[in-house]
């Protein structure tokens, strides 16, 4: 077919002179990005039917593309009309002519000058940073006058005087950190599972039941088994291993035959750590796992209502948290 190109001669090479540099390159919008282009027309197609003995044409669109063979590729075909088409061709080889590459926004510099006798900080910010300074001796205030009041209840109930615990009556322990029970049992019976992480992978510990990573994309779910529980499994690890399995502040259990990994052919497994927390709020837990060889995990969860479950774990580290009540 007949081609006709669109643009002037000057397009050719880099750096014409000020007839390239002034001449407007049209430009074609895609994906957020203007791509100038060079345009070739080409017409004499194949017989179009729906138009009668009218050949098809193509506007073809050059542009550079630097990530692209020197070769370039085709990265839009559309017919725009009744056999009539625009082709967008990709290629390095425009890009050796300035005018043609894509023109990076421009990033302006702001310089900002204080005025004659103007003050050191804006006037809205003096007067916040005053309500602060107002705000915090107004509460270290507060705290003094309960802390003399405490001092006072103190030391009234101590001479046998007033209200409070007498010399007999020593005052009571400071209050344990209290958990709701009902969350601790439903944990145990496997009921509510702890959640953490907060990355590509999520994890999921559920006592008794399984230990697993999940990923949520498009609300589609992937679920990877770490482990699963087998108390007789974990009984005979607990009894024979030589690692650091239980102390005062934590206990280990062990969640096996995962799903087959990978890397190693075998099952995942995974060590879940329960941890004592002596700090934080009560409601507060932690969670982070590791993976100390491939394919073999370890969970550490640390809260402190772990340091009420400790004291009730057996010879095999299970808990029987509650059963001394029933």
């Amino acid at each position: 077919g007949r081609m006709e190109r669109q643009g002037s001669k000057e397009e050719e090479g880099e750096g014409e002179g000020k007839e390239t540099q002034d001449m407007k390159i049209p430009t074609w919008h895609f994906n957020g990005v203007d791509y100038p282009y060079y345009e070739v027309r080409m017409e004499g197609g194949t017989v179009c039917k729906v138009r009668g003995k009218q050949r098809r044409s193509v506007n073809v669109f050059y542009v550079c593309v630097k990530d692209q063979a020197p070769s370039g590729i085709f990265i839009h075909v559309e017919e725009v009309g009744t056999c009539q088409y625009l082709a967008v061709y990709a290629s390095t080889e425009l890009c050796h002519n300035k005018a043609y590459r894509i023109r990076d926004n421009p990033v302006n510099t702001i310089h900002c000058y204080a005025e004659v006798k103007s003050p050191r900080k804006p006037k809205t910010l003096l007067e916040h940073e005053l309500e602060l300074a107002e705000l915090k001796r107004a509460a270290n205030k507060d705290m003094a006058t309960a802390t003399a009041s405490t001092t006072a209840k103190v030391s009234s109930s101590a001479s046998g005087h007033g209200e409070g615990y007498s010399k007999d009556t020593p005052p009571p322990p400071p209050p344990r950190s209290v958990f709701d029970r009902t969350v601790v049992n439903s944990f145990l019976q496997g009921e509510t599972c702890l959640k953490g992480g907060g990355g590509w992978w999520a994890h999921e510990v559920c006592i008794g039941s399984s230990v697993k990573q999940v990923h949520t994309e498009n609300k589609f779910r992937t679920v990877v088994y770490l482990g699963f529980w087998d108390e007789d499994a974990h009984k005979e690890w607990f009894l024979n291993t030589n690692k650091k399995k239980q102390s005062k502040s934590h206990v280990t259990h062990l969640y096996s035959n995962g799903d087959v990994c990978d890397v190693t052919g075998k099952p995942r497994s995974c060590l879940v750590k329960f941890r004592c927390s002596g700090g934080g709020s009560a409601s507060q837990i932690s969670m982070f796992l590791e993976e100390p060889t491939a394919c073999s995990y370890t969970i550490t969860v640390e809260a402190s209502f772990i340091c009420e479950l400790l004291p009730t774990v057996d010879q095999y580290g299970l808990f029987h948290y509650g059963e001394e009540e029933e």
